[in-house]
């Protein structure tokens, strides 16, 4: 872990300017302290706070049209039980209102003697979709490409997995756009949407392929959604909080639901952003490789972003520090990463002063915890052990 007082920021850090001559007109929108963030002076109690800036969110995400399927029947089925050593798996699926069945794994502790708090494991973007949930969890057979991108982004670790061997029920689930909820080509007359084709490329091959086409899909979908008033955040926090509804509604012997954390790396710590700052069953948040002030992103950063990110006015109300704010005062642990090419430096310290004085200013400054690596974007061994040690304070 790196001291902050340590950190440098060189100025070509700041990146060029994507939008050249706009950019710094496009800057100026952008307020230093954004009108819901707790550290404009019009907040003073927290509580009252985070009811309206909530309100605010939801409507920017328009998560009220998602809500209405909120009572949507579950219908659930286990489609198998895994046996490992120390650990078991369910492999279960379940209705959505509308795409196909969400598919996810619950993995726990065998000998289970009394109920378990619950870690939602979020997994990330990655730019690979043909997979969700087993990009932290274990599988057997595993094709070589996930194997090579789990050791690229996780040294090699089934994160959902090492998570329940330590004492944890972990929920895992696919989202839109990935695993299960993905998009079948098979409807959309790309190369190899022809069965015939598919038949004489290897699963490595296959996989690389969809993913290549999906960052394609992504942008029709997001263009779509923007086009109908709706957002792709909206859709994928919608579809976290309903995996919520259900584990809590079929493993109450299992699961302590006073006891709910979450956590994810890139896109997974955006998934966790939006969904501890939203549902109140979550106690405690950490987000990994998923930090900065968007004013420090305009211009040279968000380019490297998914479009799960581009929610419409965002940055006039908001900023991303603000957002995962409205967990507070429950406990946060953000990681930074110094080497991370996707995120400004001079933005992820930023937001880490940020949320110093937010929780500051709510009396909590103690439950705030930001760590900084010298790494690039991943979710390493060492990084990985500060968060259990960190959930497991403040959950077990």
């Amino acid at each position: 872990m790196v001291d902050i007082d340590d950190i440098r920021v060189w100025k070509w850090d700041a990146g060029m300017a994507d939008l050249g001559a706009y950019t710094s007109f496009l800057e100026s929108l952008v307020p230093d302290v954004a009108p819901y963030s707790y550290l404009s002076p019009r907040w003073s109690d927290v509580y009252v706070w985070k009811r309206v800036a909530r309100i605010e969110l939801e409507n920017l995400l328009n998560l009220s049209f998602f809500n209405l399927y909120r009572g949507t029947p579950f219908n659930s089925t286990v489609k198998h039980v895994f046996d490992f050593h120390t650990t078991t798996m369910e492999w279960f699926s379940y209705d959505m209102p509308f795409g196909p069945r969400t598919e996810g794994f619950l993995i726990y502790p065998k000998n289970v003697k009394e109920k378990l708090p619950l870690i939602i494991a979020l997994h990330d973007h990655g730019g690979f979709k043909f997979y969700g949930k087993e990009k932290v969890c274990r599988i057997e057979n595993e094709p070589q490409i996930l194997r090579l991108f789990k050791e690229r982004y996780y040294d090699g670790r089934n994160l959902a997995s090492e998570l329940a061997q330590q004492g944890f029920a972990v929920l895992a689930i696919d989202v839109f756009l990935f695993g299960s909820r993905k998009i079948d080509i098979g409807t959309t007359g790309n190369k190899i949407s022809n069965r015939e084709e598919q038949n004489h490329i290897d699963l490595d091959r296959f996989i690389e392929e969809y993913n290549k086409i999906a960052v394609d899909l992504e942008a029709i979908a997001a263009k779509t959604f923007i086009t109908l008033g709706l957002t792709l955040a909206g859709a994928i926090v919608f579809e976290d909080m309903r995996s919520i509804d259900f584990i809590t509604a079929v493993q109450r012997d299992i699961i302590d639901t006073t006891r709910i954390g979450c956590i994810g790396l890139s896109g997974g710590g955006l998934r966790s952003i939006l969904l501890s700052a939203l549902d109140d069953r979550v106690k405690c948040t950490v987000v990994v490789g998923f930090m900065s002030t968007l004013k420090d992103m305009i211009g040279s950063h968000l380019k490297y972003h998914t479009w799960i990110l581009n929610i419409p006015r965002l940055a006039q109300y908001f900023d991303l520090p603000d957002i995962v704010s409205l967990h507070g005062p429950n406990p946060l642990l953000v990681q930074y990463a110094t080497k991370d090419a996707i995120f400004p430096l001079q933005g992820q310290l930023n937001a880490h002063r940020k949320l110093e004085d937010i929780y500051k200013k709510m009396g909590f400054e103690g439950n705030y915890i930001g760590m900084f690596y010298d790494t690039p974007h991943k979710f390493d061994v060492r990084m990985q052990e500060d968060a259990l040690h960190w959930l497991s304070k403040c959950l077990q």
